[in-house]
């Protein structure tokens, strides 16, 4: 009876009990979600690409104020230089026109010139009494060429409208 192998290999497990270490079952956690510190992490980084964000557009609009700005500017220093310019022009038109008249008047203003530096010269010298005297006739003669002339000019400028 011990002989037949077929009924040696069934008896055999059952007689030999094979020694299989017992492991206890470790519970396997069940998957959570992710900590908490790579929930901060996520938190963070989307803070950051949104303060990013921010920087950009304020950028842009600080450089779309600073390109208006130097438009800005440079179309009012460039309408200034014109104004400056032009004004320098008629400045220097002046100045020509005054030397001109000057030169063709030379006689006459070389003839008041020394008047005027000869009585200022006398009546600082000859004292208060004859500077007041001279100073009150000069403004009485001032005065009545100042009222001729502007009678000249009404009278003149009469003659114009009639003749328009």
């Amino acid at each position: 009876m011990l002989t037949n192998p077929e009924l040696l290999a069934k008896l055999r497990p059952d007689l030999i009990p094979q020694m299989v270490p017992s492991i206890p079952a470790v519970p396997t956690p069940a998957a959570k979600g992710p900590g908490w510190l790579s929930r901060l992490a996520g938190v963070a980084k989307n803070a950051c690409g949104k303060a990013a964000n921010l920087a950009r557009q304020g950028c842009r609009m600080i450089a779309q104020l600073a390109r208006g700005a130097w438009e800005n500017s440079s179309a009012w220093l460039t309408k200034a230089s014109t104004r400056v310019k032009v004004l320098a022009r008629g400045f220097w038109a002046l100045l020509c026109g005054a030397a001109g008249l000057a030169w063709q008047l030379r006689k006459p203003l070389l003839i008041a010139l020394g008047v005027g530096v000869v009585l200022g010269l006398s009546c600082y010298l000859a004292g208060p009494a004859v500077s007041a005297t001279v100073s009150g006739i000069t403004g009485f003669i001032g005065s009545l060429v100042a009222s001729a002339a502007n009678s000249l000019r009404r009278a003149l400028a009469g003659i114009e409208i009639q003749n328009a």
